[in-house]
């Protein structure tokens, strides 16, 4: 049995790999090939080490004030299975430990390089699909095979971890230096040719952190640079007045950024109403278009989406029990990654730095960044020396 759970394990990866960049209906055989590895693997995910760790409690609790939470406003939900679906995430994030770690000491460094590959390949295909949208279909912005934001957003948090990856020269009998450059070029293109400002801006402002962890000197001076980047288009966004024929340039009343505004107060609204728990997990679309109208906010007719910040969709979807339980959960997990070596606290403080300051401009629970966000996660744990001696 255990070389099945094994075999369903690199499965179950490979579709994560294959899938992430390119289709959610891919990416769903993570969670389907990874079903079998997580229930054979419960007894041990018991074991005390595990469950001792503080980032592992907070999360469960997390998890518990979402659910009381869609428990409460059972009757404002508009999808109640698609409300506590969403909680599966965090709670896949947890049952996967085990799986994972067994999969670490045991499958073979071939296995590892077809994960590699399928990775390298997904995002080859999507970024070639934003090339051919451009260059071909004449289209202004590329959407990628995802959807424009979950692909701009999340090609910008992977390609924080593979510079890491790079610039440790991490595992290269797994990580081929020749297809990891090739394949980060070709995905920076198409996360710029989704013109996506958030994502730009996340991946320019951690790229500092990620040579903290590797030659400080050169983190300082590209932060520097960075910093001077940043702030001129921060000048051109406040102070612009002009049409710059560039997203990266336009100022602050433009009507993307209206909109987002406009989003930003609906979800304060929300929070004020419900603060303690909120509306339910995910449910703040609900109430969208009654809050617009009740409190006379602008655009009405943009009635059916997010927050467009994450916090603001934790405070307005959970109230200040979720929102607490969240970042208490991403501090401790911090404190954890402090403790592990240079590759490390690099991989993981770039990409958490990133999904929290890109985060700020759209809400990144979606099917794509989720599944990778909690799957980091489990992997965290998973290649920790102490849960591999445990296993």
């Amino acid at each position: 049995m255990q070389n099945i759970n094994l075999s369903l394990t690199s499965l179950a990866i490979f579709f994560l790999a294959a899938g992430l960049f390119t289709s959610v209906t891919v990416l769903a055989g993570y969670e389907i090939f990874l079903t079998v590895p997580m229930v054979f693997a419960l007894p041990v995910l018991f074991n005390r080490e595990l469950l001792k760790r503080k980032s592992v409690i907070a999360l469960l609790l997390f998890i518990a004030i979402a659910l009381l939470s869609n428990l409460v406003n059972y009757n404002d939900l508009i999808k109640p299975s698609k409300s506590f679906s969403k909680l599966r995430y965090f709670v896949v994030a947890i049952l996967s430990i085990v799986p994972l770690s067994f999969w670490l000491k045991s499958t073979s460094q071939k296995t590892k390089r077809i994960v590699f590959g399928g990775l390298c390949l997904g995002m080859t295909v999507a970024s070639g699909y934003t090339l051919y949208q451009v260059f071909f279909k004449g289209v202004d912005r590329a959407e990628g095979l995802t959807e424009t934001m979950r692909y701009g957003y999340g090609t910008a948090m992977t390609l924080l971890i593979f510079l890491n990856i790079y610039l440790h020269k991490f595992s290269q009998k797994v990580f081929f230096r020749p297809i990891l450059i090739a394949t980060f070029t070709l995905a920076f293109i198409g996360m710029y040719l989704t013109y996506t400002r958030g994502a730009l801006l996340g991946f320019i402002c951690c790229v500092p952190v990620v040579l903290f962890f590797y030659k400080r000197k050169l983190a300082i001076i590209i932060g520097a640079i960075a910093g001077v980047l940043v702030l001129t288009l921060a000048g051109f966004y406040l102070f612009g007045t002009g049409n710059y024929n560039s997203r990266f340039l336009m100022n602050k009343n433009n009507g993307s950024d209206q909109i987002r505004r406009s989003q930003w107060l609906s979800a304060y609204h929300a929070f004020k109403e419900r603060p303690v728990l909120g509306y339910g997990y995910g449910n703040f679309y609900s109430q969208l278009k009654r809050i617009k109208q009740q409190y006379d906010l602008p655009h009405k007719e943009y009635n059916n989406s997010h927050s467009h910040n994450i916090l603001l969709e934790l405070a307005a979807g959970t109230g200040i029990l979720g929102l607490l339980a969240w970042l208490g959960w991403i501090s401790m997990w911090v404190i954890e990654i402090l403790k592990r070596d240079n590759l490390v606290k690099g991989v993981y403080l770039s990409y958490l730095a990133c999904f929290l300051l890109a985060g700020q401009f759209e809400v990144l629970f979606d099917a794509n960044n989720s599944t990778m966000m909690m799957f980091l996660f489990a992997f965290f744990h998973a290649s920790d020396k102490k849960t591999l001696e445990v296993l």
